[in-house]
């Protein structure tokens, strides 16, 4: 890639950046606190996500076992945990669907 043509790039994407830039407008306040709540849930979700299964892959792999129990119960609670936790999102994605619509 030539040096010229890196420069015709780079003024390119600042010239949209700044085009992007003069054309947004702020939300008002409604939208900015539906945005923050909902931003907030799926930082908690994906936190609890990865705690429950951080919690699962040290419980199951440790050598004298917090769940001492063998393979086939071992897949059954992990199905269990990744079912429930597929069961919440719906449950919210379907109650969270009238979020962001006009009233």
């Amino acid at each position: 890639m030539a040096a010229g043509d890196l420069g015709k790039r780079l003024r390119g994407l600042f010239k949209d950046v700044a085009w992007i830039l003069r054309r947004a407008r702020k939300p008002d306040r409604e939208s900015y606190i539906t945005i923050v709540k909902l931003s907030l849930l799926i930082v908690f979700i994906l936190g609890a996500y990865s705690l429950i299964f951080s919690f699962l892959g040290y419980a199951l792999t440790s050598r004298p076992s917090l769940l001492a129990v063998p393979y086939p119960e071992n897949v059954i609670i992990i199905a269990t945990v990744v079912i429930l936790i597929v069961a919440a999102l719906a449950y919210l994605l379907i109650s969270t669907r009238g979020i962001g619509r006009g009233r």
